[in-house]
């Protein structure tokens, strides 16, 4: 090959990749370039002047501004660059129904675009202001903090109020890893009450990212209406952060002990009092050898380590990452919320009384080898209260994580408050899951519900108090609630890509409808009942069927082949041990465990499985031989 053929093959190449980069760069540029622009506007709400920002949608060349409760005018700065024809700049405007339904036209930065004002109801606006102005850093890892500012108004103008934050950082486990749109907790320099709520420095905005906007709400007010002890109170507010729409939020108390959450012995106090000097965060952490509980060492004790504990049984995951907590002898694991620096005389205690309790109630008639009968450990009310309520639910976390107990000095346990009830109303209405349904799930519940006067206690609350409740849901509470966050909704559905709310609303009512008829016929039909319990693959996950003792399960009930993962050949007694004959009625309680061959897929799916997670690779990879090819046929007609 010629010298000359030779540069220009590699001029041929160059400009190929040097195409192929500044397509690249300014794809970018480009849209670095759309993030980067921003545009704000004030808005007054009675005598209170806020900055808000502009939203754009992307994808429609549409911007949205999005107005708290009650904003009577806004005022467009003129050195922005920003000409919305109808609106005129540098001039209060008054928001009234025209410019709400007005999708006006706008020349931003010389791109002709539209501009529509959208505007809340109803619920108090949060204006939150962090110190660096962003929420790039916060937003990056939960763990990170700032401070800042907050600023609320209420929706009727009654309420203003304002001050500093020590400390504005994310919250949650799986909703902050799967969800875009965050919840946070803010913990304010000052102890008072905010839109009503008890008074505390430290609160918590539940993002309402789930299925729906209403679970949490819902949950919590049943709490408050069956008289759980030290349930939660909640308010909807929307969100601004640093002058951008964040969306509908649930602003709440934190679950904590003191004044302004849990009144039992401040535990962490006395352990700080007796040990002057020590400091919390140079404590050293110590773990028994074998792995049952994590605690620090403190010099001293205080003289009556009975009490105040605020325990959340969790998962392992979430286990590993708290500072203290035990692994009860049943496996169950405990995060000690409180004191959260725990002794190690301290969590020997309490783990000591959890596990005979847990003797004391797995054992057959409630004893256990000290002769304690299981109730003299616990507040058997509080029991049955929480289990009836999150058993109604069909909560799935309710044995598995976010289970909040508590015990005074000299006092028994209690289980409660209630928290983060996103998942409620996502199963199916016909599970009587005794709390035990998905993985890592408790086994507690199950124990408690085979002593009859736990169960009749259970069902009594359920009579007496969340049957009644639940019916006013259904009847008015939902449509109530709807209607208080219904402009929000809209907001926020248009923010995060959303939709369906209406529907969802409709769709809880009929639900409840269906629990509450289910939940009857366990309860209180007074018909002998088998439960067949499925457990389907390697994550435990458990499906109830129900049937009348000497009747037959029908073919649908029982699974087949589940997630695909194994092709179910029979199923086994997991108690006995032999293979179960579904063709036979069922005569009592079943716990049926699958068997079979691991499903093989064909080369055509997994290959069609492997280019699917691979197509960005795919592509490019197309790219660039159809392009070499090209290079190649041209150097062939040209005689190389």
């Amino acid at each position: 090959m010629k010298r000359a053929d030779i540069l220009k093959n590699i001029i041929c190449y160059f400009l190929i990749f040097l195409f192929a980069f500044i397509f690249v760069v300014f794809g970018y540029n480009l849209a670095k370039m759309n993030e980067e622009r921003s545009f704000s506007l004030t808005v007054k709400c009675g005598n209170e002047t806020e900055e808000l920002k502009f939203w754009q949608y992307k994808q429609k060349k549409e911007w949205y501004i999005f107005l708290p409760s009650d904003t009577e005018q806004v005022f467009f700065p003129g050195e922005q660059g920003v000409q919305i024809t109808g609106l005129e700049s540098d001039k209060w405007i008054n928001v009234d129904e025209t410019v709400l339904k007005t999708a006006y036209k706008a020349n931003i930065s010389e791109i002709n675009e539209s501009v529509s004002f959208l505007r809340s109801s109803n619920i108090p606006a949060l204006f939150i202001s962090t110190k660096s102005g962003s929420m790039d850093k916060i937003n990056a890892n939960k763990k990170n903090h700032e401070s800042g500012n907050f600023h609320i108004v209420s929706s009727n103008k009654t309420i203003s109020q304002s001050g500093a934050i020590k400390s504005f950082h994310g919250r949650g486990n799986t909703s902050w890893q799967g969800s875009e749109k965050k919840g946070y907790t803010m913990e304010i320099e000052d102890s008072y009450s905010l839109l009503g709520l008890k008074k505390s420095s430290k609160y918590v905005l539940i993002a309402n990212s789930g299925n729906n906007y209403l679970s949490n709400s819902i949950a919590f007010w049943l709490e408050n209406q069956v008289g759980l002890p030290n349930a939660t109170d909640a308010v909807f507010v929307d969100l601004y952060l640093n002058g951008e729409y964040a969306g509908n939020y649930i602003l709440c108390e934190k679950i904590q002990v003191g004044n302004a959450g849990i009144q039992i012995t401040d535990l962490e106090e006395k352990n700080e009092k007796a040990n002057d000097g020590q400091k919390l965060g140079k404590l050293k952490e110590i773990r028994d050898k074998g792995g049952k509980y994590k605690a620090f060492i403190w010099k001293n004790e205080p003289e009556d380590i009975t009490g105040g504990y605020l325990l959340e049984r969790d998962v392992p995951e979430y286990y590993e990452k708290e500072k203290s907590g035990f692994i009860a002898n049943s496996g169950d694991r405990y995060v000690v919320k409180s004191p959260k620096y725990v002794s190690i005389k301290e969590v020997q205690y309490i783990k000591n009384y959890i596990d005979r309790f847990y003797s004391a109630v797995s054992s057959e008639d409630g004893y256990n080898e000290e002769g304690v009968y299981y109730k003299e450990y616990i507040d058997a009310n509080s029991f049955a209260l929480k289990y009836t309520l999150e058993e109604f639910l069909n909560f799935k976390d309710a044995g598995r994580s976010s289970a909040y107990y508590y015990k005074d000095a000299n006092g028994v346990l209690f289980s409660g408050p209630g928290w983060d009830y996103g998942g409620a109303f996502l199963g199916g209405y016909d599970s009587f899951t005794k709390l035990n349904s998905t993985a890592y799930s408790t086994e507690l519940f199950v124990n408690l519900l085979k002593h009859d006067d736990f169960f009749n206690l259970a069902v009594d609350s359920y009579v007496k108090s969340v049957r009644p409740r639940a019916l006013d849901l259904a009847e008015w509470k939902i449509d109530e609630m709807s209607q208080e966050i219904l402009q929000s909704a809209k907001m926020d559905e248009l923010r995060w890509g959303r939709n369906g709310f209406s529907d969802d609303c409709a769709g809880i009512k009929n639900w409840i409808l269906k629990r509450i008829e289910f939940l009857d016929w366990i309860l209180l039909s007074k018909q002998p009942i088998c439960t067949v319990t499925f457990r389907e693959d390697e994550w435990d996950e458990k499906s109830y069927v129900y049937v009348k003792k000497g009747e037959y399960l029908k073919p649908d009930d029982i699974p087949h082949i589940p997630d695909g993962s194994i092709e179910i050949l029979g199923w086994i007694n997991n108690e006995t041990g032999e293979k179960i004959d579904f063709s036979l009625p069922v005569t009592s309680d079943i716990d049926a465990v699958a068997y079979g061959n691991q499903a093989t897929a064909g080369l055509g799916e997994r290959l069609i499985e492997y280019a699917g997670k691979l197509w960005l690779e795919i592509v490019f990879g197309v790219a660039a031989f159809v392009i070499l090819i090209a290079c190649y046929i041209r150097k062939i007609k040209r005689g190389y």
